[in-house]
């Protein structure tokens, strides 16, 4: 038979976006649920990625980003305490964590190395962004900086995979 996919968004080739921004440039309503926002003892990679000593507290922020109320994207995002402790206990439902950084923190984000690779949704993934078990989804990995080069935030995102797409604009040197 027919059907009709739900809109598929994604950034616009070479723009760094935040999730909010993405959705509002296309007249959808972003949500933002927060499933977890606890200081931390960084790990190896993540201290490696930030420029931190090992072990040196951080804020993980996970959680559960939709557009219109339909859950599209899993994030985890761990961020520096010292850079950010205006954020560990702020209240960061339906919020965009790009402008509460530069709001709170004064930090604005110049650049982002992003990663993509697909993966299939485990039974947690699967219930949070209401798909089957097995469904296609794209993981995003990032590290975002700021103008100076200085790593702000690790962060890694699960879209669905009928939800979101990646564009790139890629030059010959």
């Amino acid at each position: 038979g027919w059907f009709v996919p739900r809109q598929v968004i994604g950034e616009p080739p070479s723009t760094l976006q935040s999730f909010t921004e993405m959705a509002r440039s296309r007249g959808l309503r972003p949500s933002s649920r927060v499933l977890r926002q606890e200081v931390r003892p960084a790990t190896f990679e993540e201290a490696d990625r930030l420029a931190v000593a090992p072990a040196s507290p951080v804020l993980q922020l996970d959680r559960l980003r939709g557009m219109d109320g339909v859950p599209v994207c899993y994030d985890v995002v761990v961020v520096p305490r010292d850079r950010a402790a205006a954020l560990v206990d702020a209240d960061l439902t339906d919020r965009s964590l790009y402008e509460e950084l530069r709001t709170r923190c004064g930090i604005t984000i110049h650049r982002s190395a992003y990663s993509v690779q697909a993966d299939a949704a485990d039974d947690r993934l699967a219930a949070l962004l209401g798909t089957s078990v097995g469904a296609p989804v794209l993981v995003g990995r990032e590290v975002a900086y700021t103008a100076d080069g200085a790593p702000v935030l690790v962060g890694v995102n699960h879209y669905r995979g009928d939800a979101y797409r990646v564009e790139a604009d890629l030059y010959r040197p």
